[in-house]
């Protein structure tokens, strides 16, 4: 099942100590919400597939992580007796950074006798955990445990007062502008010849997520929306990113908007992302920062990628693994052109996972361009 399948609810767990609890978990979610709906990891990424990578793209879609945590998980170590939530590329420990640096939902889920880790027992990028308020599911009462976790996602997956409901999204926003707004995409398209139609659908989309009250629902259909004009009507693209009054989301739609012109409009592109990199520098939250700084960086990989590789490097390692995510996606946006730049960019690439899939890409870029 493609990852952008399961935006919904994502389940993160330790499989030495959950797995069974876990996958009963899910059976039960995906019951009553559909298995479009539910990430977790051994079922919805296809074999082959990079696992990490489908992590970073998976969890920021999610509107609801809900965190397992057994009675060893937080003293869990690793192969070397080091506590896995000190590594800084733990999995877990990824999940419900990026989760908490999205805003996204998080349920702690205490099993088999666990309870709830304080702030000291945090590092510091997990801090917010501790203020979560835990639900408790045990296999005796599995049931209505598991019936009071259903009743409270629903309360977060509720579209909002007032907005038709509609099919979930690939991201798994119930929102009637977010899904105006890929269709007007695809009707404007190649191979399509209805540009009134996918006008008349953005217009619409627009007026919608306008009319949403509450400014952080809105900001996503928003950036559906300026994504969808990016290439035809950058003018009316730049403003909606513009209005967004969330600095996460304006520097993501800034970026997005950005991204789509950089073939066809790279100064404007590039005064862009420098508007969308200063947002960035200006959020509080380490973590945000972190991952709005390595989508500037890549998007700017192909118009200035000496200031592309500046800011990658500049994104402190030890926070996320979003330094070798842009190092990696800096890397990938040049093998086609300055393919020894992208060589020595994935050689720097400390983390061995990141470095092998970076060079992976290059040489698969490489290998394109060769002559059959």
């Amino acid at each position: 099942m493609p990852v952008a399948e399961g935006g919904g609810i994502f389940v993160s767990y330790r499989r030495q100590e959950s797995s069974h609890l876990a996958g009963r978990l899910y059976d039960r979610l995906a019951d009553h919400f559909g298995e479009g709906q539910v990430f977790i990891d051994v079922d919805t990424i296809e074999p082959g597939v990079d696992f990490a990578e489908e992590i970073f793209r998976a969890v920021p879609a999610c509107q609801v992580l809900l965190a397992i945590i057994g009675p060893n998980w937080l003293t869990a170590t690793d192969e070397r007796g080091r506590r896995r939530l000190d590594d800084p590329t733990d999995i877990v420990r990824l999940e419900i950074e990026a989760a908490l640096a999205r805003n996204v939902r998080v349920i702690p889920i205490l099993v088999e006798g666990a309870v709830m880790p304080g702030r000291d027992d945090l590092p510091e990028s997990l801090a917010g955990l501790a203020r979560r308020n835990a639900l408790l599911i045990r296999h005796e009462s599995f049931h209505s445990d598991a019936g009071r976790l259903v009743a409270a996602i629903e309360r977060v997956l509720a579209p909002a007062p007032g907005i038709a409901t509609v099919p979930a999204d690939a991201h798994g926003v119930r929102s009637t502008g977010n899904a105006l707004g890929q269709v007007a995409q695809k009707s404007s398209g190649p191979g399509r010849n209805e540009p009134a139609r996918a006008a008349r659908l953005l217009a619409d989309a627009e007026r919608i997520a306008q009319s949403i009250p509450d400014k952080e629902v809105k900001a996503w259909p928003l950036s559906e929306v300026a994504g969808a004009l990016a290439a035809t009507d950058p003018d009316r693209a730049e403003r909606i990113a513009r209005s967004i009054t969330g600095k996460r989301w304006k520097a993501e739609t800034l970026s997005g908007v950005a991204a789509a012109l950089v073939a066809i409009d790279p100064d404007r592109a590039a005064h862009l992302l420098t508007d969308a990199e200063r947002i960035a520098h200006s959020i509080t939250n380490e973590i945000g920062k972190a991952s709005l700084l390595s989508g500037v960086a890549v998007a700017l990989a192909a118009i200035d990628p000496d200031r592309a590789e500046r800011i990658a490097r500049s994104i402190p390692g030890k926070i996320t693994g979003w330094k070798p995510t842009a190092l990696s996606g800096v890397a990938a946006a040049l093998a086609a052109t300055d393919p020894d730049r992208a060589e020595r960019i994935a050689r720097s690439i400390t983390g061995k996972h990141w470095k092998a899939v970076t060079l992976s890409g290059v040489a698969k870029a490489l290998a394109a361009m060769s002559p059959a």
